[in-house]
């Protein structure tokens, strides 16, 4: 990342020309998200990034992965006997459905993707390629299709549910943060809020 910083910004500035392209540091995300009390994910760096934690988070999250394209693999590594080596590309369909690899299905109240068949069953996993049920494959009559993937990403949205607290926070935390909103505000706002809080406390601001 080190190497590709500048070329990176140079980029955004030449294709957003109308914007202003800003960077940041990994400490001030992570202090962001701390004083926030989100659990760490893309999406909640994403939020703290942005600056405003004020704001209202979007209740959904959308998901993506790349997947392949093609199999590259024609033929399994490990010959049969008799010295033949059976192909590896896999059947179009899954079993008798119309379900093929890839796909955005529900199951059991949950939106996941077909990564593969075993027995004409899928096998369904989440965007962290878990799967999300005990056995190796479900009944293909109790999944319902979605949506097919397009090119090489397959796309599914998610409550987004990592945007509860980790923690308790402590009434210090709260402090922190608001002190950090009022700065964003304006050196008004900063000051005002720096004598609000302490004066209670009988402290004297040394600025």
């Amino acid at each position: 990342m080190n190497v590709m910083r500048g070329a990176l910004y140079r980029r955004l500035a030449g294709s957003f020309p109308g914007i202003e392209v800003v960077g940041t540091f990994a400490y001030r995300t992570k202090t962001s998200r701390h004083f926030a009390g989100l659990l760490k994910s893309h999406a909640n760096d994403a939020y703290c990034i942005a600056g405003n934690l004020c704001s209202e988070r979007c209740p959904v999250l959308v998901l993506g992965r790349q997947v392949p394209r093609h199999t590259r693999s024609l033929h399994v590594m490990k010959p049969s006997k008799g010295g033949r080596r059976r192909s590896a590309v896999a059947p179009h369909t899954i079993g008798r459905t119309s379900l093929q690899r890839y796909d955005a299905v529900r199951y059991g109240g949950r939106i996941s993707v077909i990564s593969g068949s075993t027995g004409g069953r899928p096998v369904l996993r989440d965007m962290e390629w878990k799967r999300i049920t005990k056995e190796a494959s479900v009944n293909p009559g109790k999944v319902k299709f979605l949506y097919r993937k397009k090119g090489s990403m397959v796309y599914i949205a998610v409550p987004a549910r990592d945007t509860e607290l980790v923690r308790m926070m402590t009434e210090w935390d709260y402090v922190v943060r608001d002190l950090f909103m009022a700065a964003d505000k304006g050196e008004d706002a900063f000051f005002g809020f720096m004598h609000e809080t302490f004066q209670d406390a009988n402290m004297e601001i040394m600025i």
